[in-house]
């Protein structure tokens, strides 16, 4: 599709505990050698969760967090469904054993799998229709760039309020990045419509005020610290491990950390920028509080989410050589948020943590990175 090639595995596991632990561990062994996309697809003999199951014995629990623990220690993601709740039927008990799950690149490029649950017709199993489109499609036009002018028009809230419907999803994750997808194709030609072309008219009073200006950016020299051991700073580690910084967030807390990211910050790779999730955060609030706790909950979250843009400012009108650019990471306003959350939570005990003699520490400039995985810390 478009030139990106994936790969298919399909599934039909054993009933036993030996035996679908014989089929993880080889479907571990091929994710750590599939770097393209990846989706599997098939009969999994086991749920989730007790909403995925009707009729019959309460469900193991043991059994259920073990496939849970093993689609999220291969990386994978549950795409959900359309269609009826469940797929398998025996008597009067119905599981839904039957699912898609999908790799962090197949994610990225074909967002819009859709897993469809058709009628029982002659099997104990329904049909599955798999429908693939792939996000690249719409990677012909510029990459989406929200305006925070748009904000300011008379009907931009109803216009958000009523493109935020008609998108459900038990995976938060991949609801909103479907929503966002949804906003991005919609607001691209309302933009035009409303506006006209604001791309033109940006770089025309750019040139202008550029004609205007004269700057030069002032480098500084940055003299680091040698190595430290870890053994200076047992006492601080100590203390850290009762703090509780990655409870999960509530409302006013998320919103907090949203309402203290700059509007006028540049986007990251999806292009919404944090006036965005201020002005529409009535509309979008339930589906942004669902993301950020289901990530405080030990869930994987996508690539769509955390990946960053890197770009090079240059520093002078001539460049010839790399140091001649300052290179600054562009993320998501999710990213930023939980960012801002976990500083939040850490700034009051940073007297406690760092000592007097490290002045390379400025409390204003204070940040955090935030790796993949780092809600496991």
């Amino acid at each position: 599709m478009n030139g990106q090639k994936g790969e298919a595995t399909f599934i039909y596991a054993g009933c036993t505990k030996d035996a679908r632990k014989d089929l993880w561990n080889r479907l571990i062994n091929i994710s750590q050698q599939v770097e393209s996309p990846w989706l599997l697809r098939g009969d999994f003999n086991c749920i989730t969760s007790t909403i995925e199951k009707s009729g019959g014995r309460a469900p193991n629990p043991a059994k259920m967090n073990t496939f849970s623990d093993n689609i999220y220690r291969d990386g994978l993601f549950d795409l959900g469904f359309k269609g009826p709740t469940f797929t398998w039927k025996r008597g009067a008990i119905w599981e839904r054993l039957d699912r898609l799950l999908v790799n962090d690149a197949w994610f990225s490029h074909f967002l819009l799998t859709l897993f469809t649950h058709l009628s029982l017709a002659g099997s104990d199993h329904r049909p599955i229709l798999i429908s693939i489109t792939s996000t690249d499609n719409y990677n012909s036009c510029p990459p989406f760039r929200y305006l925070n002018m748009w904000a300011a028009h008379p009907s931009y809230n109803k216009y958000i309020a009523d493109l935020w419907k008609g998108v459900s999803h038990r995976d938060p994750f991949v609801k909103l990045s479907l929503l966002q997808i949804k906003i991005v194709r919609a607001l691209r030609s309302w933009s035009w419509e409303t506006f006209g072309n604001v791309h033109a008219k940006f770089q025309e009073a750019e040139d202008e005020v550029k004609n205007l200006e004269q700057g030069e950016y002032i480098g500084n020299d940055h003299n680091f610290r040698p190595h430290i051991e870890k053994a200076h700073f047992l006492a601080e580690q100590n203390y850290t491990v009762g703090l509780k910084l990655t409870g999960i967030p509530n409302e006013k807390e998320i919103w907090n950390a949203i309402s203290s990211i700059d509007s006028n910050k540049s986007a990251g790779p999806d292009g919404f920028t944090a006036e965005f999730y201020k002005k529409s955060w009535e509309i979008i609030k339930a589906d942004v509080i669902a993301v950020v706790t289901s990530l405080f909950q030990g869930n994987n979250i996508p690539k769509y989410f955390c990946s960053s843009t890197t770009v090079l400012i240059p520093k002078s009108d001539i460049q010839q050589n790399w140091n001649q650019f300052i290179p600054i990471c562009l993320t998501t306003v999710i990213s930023k948020t939980i960012s801002k959350i976990i500083v939040n939570r850490l700034q009051p005990h940073l007297d406690s943590i760092i000592k007097p003699n490290q002045t390379m520490v400025v409390p204003s400039l204070i940040t955090l990175f935030w790796p993949k995985n780092y809600y496991r810390i």
